[in-house]
């Protein structure tokens, strides 16, 4: 069930409550509704008698849904504000045990060498972290929503862009990216599709293990066998769940840089919504999603930079011979993974416009040596070097000049290129069809065109 106003929007799964009740609010000429979850949580909405007779009729109709009533002892009692045409009394601020999302540094795989690693992660990112900690500690003390909500405000996004500590980053990212809901509602656990696919090769299987050493090499975690295992069952039992997508190069990335934050069930689920609900065209063998947010990246670069646009067009250099990769793998393995998960923070809990800020940002940072260029593989050096100061290059992403692309006209171009990309992709489809019926017919080209062309025009 999705709850949300202007201020407030989370998802509590159907099946996670237990009991469902009215309730009067004595006072204030209010009601509302009451909602027990099987993790002894109590969520009361407030709002209009009339609004809570309506909802209550709705969710009756689901009461088969709803688990029978239990005792309510040690409940973590949750109020929460709805809109409401009656103004009501400030709600208690109720505090969560933070201890509960909160992870240890030692349980996470970010070992001390990767840490010390300049190349990857600023000299002073662990006193950033203790401020961060800081911060983010108040924000969810007061807007965590039980184990699975977060409200989202200007002041999330504002913490966000600095960065979420190492702490808290694994629960965020399960709840931001959908992740947590995922996993709550599928038929079967990752376990349990890790069991099923075991033994089972695919198409992909051999692709999977020629790309296992290819994925954060230099990473202590992946020189050892035990990292490259669980880079392979994530990866695996993702394609043996999802056949359609199955597997693409740039997933590897992806999900060696999850492994590192994440339990390897959460890395998975994490890895599903970003393939099905969060880019849900990007991975899939067409790539249309891929395609279309490079032609709006060239609109940015023209938009922004016209000078650098220019250049590449007289470099006779497309644009997205470049930059399609730091898409796919989401900036992974193309900038310092203290870059790479801070955009991870922002593509998960803002929207997907940090690709685009990061993208840009990286072009103006490299604009002088870009411009001295002529040849593919000359501008292709200059992005290889991944050595960009991780608080500098953000700070350009997240400036006022990128801060807020122009939407509607990158709405357009979306609209625009997808009819020409999605017949350009039926057209080589056609072409390879009709590549091979030539091989296994007596038939031309020209009439196995006319004859698909025939065929096509008659069906209803």
């Amino acid at each position: 069930m999705l709850f949300g106003n202007r201020k407030l929007k989370f998802v509590i799964p159907l099946k996670s409550f237990i009991d469902v009740s009215k309730q009067n609010v004595l006072g204030i000429g209010e009601s509302g509704i009451e909602f027990v979850t099987s993790s002894q949580q109590i969520f009361f909405f407030r709002m209009s008698t009339p609004q809570t007779e309506t909802l209550f009729k709705q969710i009756s109709e689901l009461k088969s849904l709803v688990s029978a009533s239990s005792k309510k002892k040690n409940v973590v009692k949750q109020v929460v504000d709805l809109y409401s045409e009656l103004k009501s009394p400030s709600t208690p601020n109720v505090s969560f045990p933070l201890d509960n999302i909160s992870l240890r540094r030692d349980r996470l795989k970010l070992g001390g060498e990767i840490l010390s690693d300049k190349s990857n992660f600023s000299p002073n990112y662990l006193k950033k972290q203790v401020k961060s900690e800081e911060i983010h500690s108040e924000y969810l003390k007061k807007n965590i929503i039980g184990e699975f909500g977060l409200i989202q405000t200007g002041e999330l996004h504002r913490i966000v862009r600095k960065g979420i500590p190492d702490c808290y980053r694994s629960h965020i990212w399960k709840v931001c990216s959908g992740a947590y809901y995922k996993a709550l509602t599928s038929d079967k656990t990752y376990e349990q599709l890790l069991e099923e696919s075991k033994g089972k090769e695919s198409v992909y299987t051999d692709m999977i293990y020629r790309d296992l050493h290819r994925s954060l090499p230099e990473h202590t975690y992946y020189q050892k066998q035990k990292g490259l295992n669980a880079l392979n069952r994530v990866l695996t039992t993702y394609a043996y769940r999802n056949p359609i997508i199955g597997y693409c190069q740039a997933m590897n990335y992806i999900v060696a840089a999850l492994l590192l934050i994440l339990k390897e069930s959460d890395a998975f689920w994490v890895l599903c919504s970003i393939c099905e609900d969060i880019v849900p065209t990007y991975f899939r063998p067409q790539m249309l999603g891929t395609l279309l947010e490079q032609k709006i990246f060239e609109f940015l670069l023209e938009h922004y930079m016209p000078d650098i646009a220019k250049h590449f067009k007289d470099c006779h250099v497309p644009i997205s011979v470049i930059t399609t990769q730091w898409f796919l793998c989401l900036f992974i393995g193309h900038v310092p993974l203290e870059v790479a998960y801070r955009v991870l923070d922002c593509w998960f809990c803002i929207n997907t416009d940090a690709l685009f800020q990061v993208g840009l940002a990286m072009m103006k940072m490299r604009r002088a040596e870009l411009l001295k260029t002529s040849r593919v593989d000359q501008i292709s050096a200059v992005f290889k070097d991944h050595a960009y100061d991780a608080c500098e290059l953000l700070k350009i992403a997240w400036s006022k000049e990128f801060l807020y692309l122009p939407r509607e006209r990158m709405n357009e171009i979306k609209n625009e290129s997808q009819f020409v990309l999605i017949k350009g992709i039926h057209q080589t489809v056609k072409a390879k069809k009709i590549q091979k019926l030539v091989n296994k017919t007596s038939f031309s080209k020209t009439e196995l065109m006319f004859i698909i062309d025939k065929w096509h025009q008659s069906l209803p």
